[in-house]
């Protein structure tokens, strides 16, 4: 996302992680993603934080649109968003 060559995020990063993501999705049977909840914190950030938050909640939606189950596990609580964990 942030490269040493050029100031500033690269805003096309996203999407090309998020593609790839997909793509890994659809190559494998099974897989397990993990992603920290950051947007929920409500403090003031920094313009490339903001831009890292937009750019993770695009990857989130992306993997929460392409995968089976979206399951969000905080301790032994399980909520689950989508589909149903193999258990």
């Amino acid at each position: 996302m942030y490269s040493p060559d050029r100031p500033g995020a690269d805003p096309k990063a996203a999407e090309r992680t998020a593609k790839a993501l997909k793509k890994f999705v659809k190559s494998v049977k099974n897989a397990v993603f993990v992603s920290d909840y950051i947007y929920s914190e409500g403090g003031e950030y920094s313009e490339y934080t903001e831009e890292y938050m937009k750019a993770l909640a695009l990857c989130d939606k992306a993997l929460a649109k392409a995968c089976d189950a979206v399951a969000e596990i905080s301790g032994a609580l399980i909520t689950m968003h989508k589909g149903e964990l193999p258990l």
